[in-house]
């Protein structure tokens, strides 16, 4: 999930009840900014991650 100023959060909804975060990428203020505004994020068929950023554009991102 895109969460604005904390940036992206991968959480595991396996135990739909009990939901926790398995990771997250949260990049650097752009310039003149104070903190990221990660605003969309949509993942590919390849696993490719694209995360909006309202201040600084499109991170593509490879899970790791």
């Amino acid at each position: 999930m895109a969460w604005f100023a904390y940036g992206l959060r991968l959480v595991d909804i396996g135990r739909p009840h009990a939901p926790r975060e398995v990771g997250h990428f949260l990049p650097d203020p752009p310039a003149g900014h104070q903190r990221v505004s990660s605003n969309d994020v949509f993942v590919d068929d390849r696993g490719l991650i694209y995360l909006i950023d309202r201040g600084r554009g499109l991170h593509i991102l490879e899970r790791t």
